[in-house]
């Protein structure tokens, strides 16, 4: 019988709680924690060894707390104010000839708009 490593389980250094005060977004004490929603998780391989499904369960709640974190950061991303004005309307060279940067988004404010 071939000897396993001892699994580490590596601790999530995010909190939540107070990272969603920081940034505004709604608090995150509602969330289930992530190690108690893979403990949940009620897909297992046949004959899967105690020690397989420890080692995936921790997997699992890190990718979860990994995907928490990018919603947050998006959702950081998405509450910035607007940047700074473009000093200029660029041209790019596209298949179809010029595109001025105007043109690319409908978001985009030409500073030659007058109120």
């Amino acid at each position: 019988m071939a000897h396993s490593p001892p699994l580490v389980q590596a601790p999530c250094k995010t909190n939540l709680a107070s990272r969603s005060k920081e940034n505004g977004m709604a608090s995150s004490n509602n969330l289930t924690p992530a190690p108690e929603l893979a403990a949940k998780n009620k897909a297992h391989f046949p004959n899967e060894s105690p020690e397989y499904r420890k080692a995936r369960n921790a997997l699992l709640a890190e990718e979860i707390e990994l995907r928490r974190h990018i919603e947050r950061v998006a959702a950081m991303r998405r509450a910035m104010p607007p940047g700074g004005e473009i000093p200029e309307d660029y041209s790019f060279e596209s298949e179809k000839g010029p595109v001025r940067l105007s043109d690319l988004s409908a978001t985009t404010r030409h500073s030659s708009s007058t109120a």
